[in-house]
C-alpha cells in the first residue's frame, strides 16, 4: 500500500494500493440505499396504481397557454392525477393524462378527441 504526506497528513492513493476505482466506490456505497423517494413525490408506479385510466392526447392540443389552460382546466374537474407524462408513437407526441374513474377518462377523451391506452401497452 503507497502512503503520500499531503499536507500535513498521510493519504493511500487508489493507484498505489492496487484496488481499482471502481472498487473503492462500490466498498463506500455497500449498505447504501440503492434510490430515494421525497415524501409524497408521485411515482409512475403510482398513476397506474392509483389513476389507471389513461388518455393520450396529441401535444399540440396541450401546446400554448390558452389551450393547456382549457384542457388542463377540464381535467382538474374530473378526478385527473396531478401529474401528467409523455410518450412518443410513430413521430408523434402524446401527452398522457390519468383518471380514477372510467367515466371521467371517457368524457376527457370524447371532450378532446384523445385515444383510451389499453393497459396492456402503458410504458
Amino acid at each position: 500500500m503507497g502512503w503520500r504526506n499531503q499536507g500535513g497528513r498521510r493519504t493511500q492513493s487508489h493507484r498505489d494500493s492496487g484496488e481499482g476505482i471502481q472498487t473503492a466506490c462500490q466498498q463506500a456505497d455497500r449498505g447504501a440505499a440503492a434510490m430515494t423517494q421525497r415524501k409524497g413525490e408521485i411515482t409512475r408506479a403510482d398513476l397506474y396504481h392509483r389513476w389507471p385510466h389513461h388518455v393520450a392526447l396529441s401535444a399540440d392540443k396541450v401546446r400554448g397557454l390558452k389551450n393547456s389552460e382549457v384542457v388542463r382546466g377540464l381535467a382538474d374537474t374530473l378526478s385527473v392525477a396531478p401529474l401528467t407524462y409523455s410518450i412518443s408513437r410513430a413521430d408523434v407526441d402524446l401527452v398522457v393524462f390519468c383518471f380514477a374513474k372510467p367515466e371521467d377518462g371517457d368524457a376527457f377523451c370524447e371532450r378532446f378527441g384523445g385515444e383510451r391506452l389499453p393497459g396492456g401497452t402503458r410504458r
